[in-house]
């Protein structure tokens, strides 16, 4: 699942797919954002939640297209906090700071007003949350709650 990509929804059948260099890929989309929208970085954006390959990711999105037969929404957002994803670097919802870092060789910096991160490779980011009011300081026994990509 890559930021880029394009999920189709066949108006007939109502199913969904995933465009991938691979070919296509059946997904179960199990909630669209009607009337809710997702805040992130770049503004509010419209959402899917999806499950993939046994994973569960949250797809924003800021353009659809629509034709007769089909929609098309061209993915800008994808945020997972489902355990079982885990990184290429073997990090995964739940893991201690510590280890995350020993695992990244990097040190979380701080996105005021949105929380502490850890980049990963391919562009993920480790999202650890705001641990306390005074966020000049990271708690030691914070962990990841989730992992985050979007298109800038």
């Amino acid at each position: 699942m890559k930021v880029g990509q394009s999920i189709q929804k066949d108006k007939l059948t109502q199913k969904y797919v995933l465009h991938t260099k691979k070919g296509n890929k059946d997904i179960d989309v199990y909630y669209t954002s009607n009337s809710a929208q997702l805040t992130t970085e770049n503004g509010f954006i419209d959402y899917l939640k999806i499950n993939y390959e046994n994973i569960n990711y949250l797809i924003g999105y800021k353009e659809k297209y629509i034709t007769k037969d089909v929609e098309f929404y061209l993915i800008s957002y994808i945020e997972i906090v489902d355990a079982g994803f885990i990184t290429q670097e073997g990090c995964y919802v739940g893991m201690k700071l510590e280890e995350a870092m020993q695992k990244t060789n990097n040190i979380p910096f701080l996105a005021h007003g949105w929380g502490y991160y850890l980049e990963l490779k391919h562009n993920w980011i480790a999202d650890f949350g705001l641990s306390s009011k005074n966020v000049t300081q990271m708690k030691q026994d914070s962990v990841i709650l989730r992992f985050i990509k979007s298109r800038n």
